[in-house]
């Protein structure tokens, strides 16, 4: 190990770009490791990991409802005031594209070739009508009647929909109380459906078969929670209230409370991390784990590659253990995750970014510094910037502004 270590320093170093979102980053990446091990737990054959076992993992699913509120609140801290015009708006929606698109439509792409020489028989029934609305990020609605191709990109679908519709969600953004209002509403609907869509499950369960849905009250909660931030930082001992929301989730899922109720404290975790961050106080393992939150999307885009693979197909063509292969399967991800973050998607992310489709006007020119940091926001998947931007520094805040600006920036390479 010790004969690689000057290899190790030259590789890109994983690490924040703010210190303003720790608590939040460490969450993303946990959240992405528990969905990992959500989708992992079912083929595990442990013999003394019951059925019992298995089930009360189940309420891990609903990580991807925190992804939203995330979401929601990064969008807003980097965009609430900053969308007045049309162009804005396209220069919003070309970052997102470059954040999201590269990686999906890789996974996308490279799904194929895999299930061509490892389930033949699937592929062959593939409906090829369903590939041009998964690369258009239409797959959290029916219409392929499942998840076709790299399951968990559905989220991403529901994502690039919110964004969408964000210009029609900054407006109830003035008043930060209709925005918990609508999501109060829309939680009420989908609670007074029950069962519904294509497959008849209640909306917590939701991906392909209406998604987007189960995504809408979270992203307006997220975007609610950062518009009251500075009630959320009166919260006495916000890391306390962490630590107790999370706790009740966790028992929760072993003591079998209805999913129904855990999505709410799902939500509750979410608001509380964000405010530990807008506290300050960080702790030594938030701060180790936060420069994790990077891989993020990559974990969560690739993780469905090792299920097929190392899981679904390789105990049955070799002969070695289910257990076994997961074992090895963690380590190759991350190492994936890490090589696709730095050797794709930041490359791709900075070109189409930088395409001047939408360019900006002479006038903004001068405080393009000021706004670059929120051009590559925080995702439902990544808490960094585009390449080559730092963050603004507080003191370079705009006058008035209602969005606080990240502190200093820190060395080293942005996402």
């Amino acid at each position: 190990m010790v004969a690689f270590r000057p290899l190790l320093d030259r590789l890109p170093k994983l690490r924040p770009e703010s210190d303003d979102f720790l608590h939040l980053d460490a969450l993303r990446f946990l959240a992405s490791a528990g969905i990992v091990f959500f989708h992992m737990m079912g083929e595990l054959r442990l013999p003394d990991l019951g059925e019992d076992v298995i089930k009360r993992s189940g309420p891990l699913n609903l990580l991807v409802d925190l992804f939203f509120v995330i979401s929601g609140m990064m969008i807003a801290h980097a965009y609430a005031d900053r969308l007045k015009s049309p162009g804005d708006y396209g220069r919003f929606m070309q970052k997102r594209i470059a954040r999201l698109a590269p990686l999906h439509w890789l996974t996308l792409l490279a799904f194929l070739p895999l299930m061509s020489w490892l389930m033949p028989g699937r592929f062959a029934r593939i409906d090829v009508g369903c590939l041009a609305p998964t690369a258009l990020f239409l797959h959290a609605i029916p219409n392929c009647g499942g998840l076709r191709f790299n399951f968990p990109s559905w989220s991403i679908g529901a994502e690039m929909m919110m964004y969408l519709a964000l210009p029609a969600f900054l407006v109830l953004y003035r008043r930060a109380w209709t925005l918990f209002l609508a999501a109060a509403v829309v939680l009420a609907f989908l609670y007074g459906v029950g069962r519904a869509g294509p497959i008849n499950r209640p909306w917590w369960e939701w991906t392909f078969d209406w998604g987007v849905m189960r995504a809408l009250p979270a992203f307006l909660i997220g975007l609610g929670l950062y518009a009251v931030r500075d009630k959320l930082r009166l919260l006495p001992a916000p890391k306390l209230l962490l630590a107790a929301t999370t706790v009740a989730y966790l028992a929760g899922m072993y003591f079998r409370v209805p999913k129904s109720i855990l999505v709410l404290i799902v939500y509750s975790i979410a608001a509380t991390a964000l405010a530990a961050d807008l506290n300050g106080k960080v702790d030594a393992l938030t701060r180790k784990l936060a420069p994790l939150g990077q891989l993020t999307y990559s974990l969560y885009m690739w993780h469905a590659f090792a299920l097929l693979f190392f899981v679904q197909q390789l105990p049955r063509r070799t002969g070695i253990g289910h257990d076994v292969w997961i074992a090895l399967s963690v380590p190759i991800l991350l190492v994936v995750s890490y090589v696709s973050l730095v050797a794709f998607e930041r490359p791709m992310r900075s070109w189409i970014a930088g395409l001047p489709i939408f360019p900006r006007k002479r006038r903004d020119d001068a405080a393009s510094s000021l706004v670059s940091a929120g051009d590559d926001l925080p995702s439902v998947h990544s808490a960094n910037y585009a390449p080559g931007v730092t963050p603004p520094v507080e003191a370079a805040r705009a006058p008035g502004s209602p969005i606080s600006a990240p502190s200093a920036p820190r060395s080293g390479e942005a996402v």
